[in-house]
Order: structure tokens, then sequence, then C-alpha cells
């Protein structure tokens, strides 16, 4: 527990933040996604099933302008109005 706000994980031009059941994910004004947390039901978006303490960028997704979660499923969606979703 922390006693006073903090920076989570050194993270920086965030627009939103995603929680999910024990997975969180960063949307960042470039459009550029990064989660951590739990990752055993592909929650990280990176394809592994590894928990990890640190944020990740998620591949291979860009400009994202929107992101949502719910228990261990995370959506983006792209400027072009395409919908990614993963977990």
């Amino acid at each position: 527990p922390r006693m006073v706000p903090v920076s989570p994980l050194g993270l920086s031009d965030i627009v939103q933040v995603a929680l999910g059941a024990s997975t969180a994910c960063a949307l960042s004004a470039r459009g550029e996604v990064q989660c951590w947390g739990r990752g055993e039901d592909y929650e990280l978006g990176d394809g592994g099933d590894v928990s990890r303490s640190s944020p990740g960028v998620v591949p291979g997704l860009d400009r994202v302008v929107e992101l949502v979660a719910q228990r261990s499923t995370f959506c983006a969606r792209r400027h072009d109005g395409g919908v990614w979703c993963w977990g």
C-alpha cells in the first residue's frame, strides 16, 4: 500500500487507464497501450501467459483512442473505428 499518491511505474503522457480484475492498461497520448499485472489469461496483450510488474507495450496495436476493461478482457478502439480485444 502507498501512503500518498505516486505515478505508477514511471508512466507519463497517459490519457486513459483501464483496470481489470488484476491487470491494468494505460493509453498514452501517442495511441500506444501498455499493460502490467496478472497475465495468466493473456490480459497483457502480448500473447504470453506470465504476469509482469512493469508496463509492457501491447504489440501490433497503435493509434488507439479509447481503452476499456471488464474483468480479464481489454478492448481498444483505434482511430479508424476498428476494435481489438484480448484476454
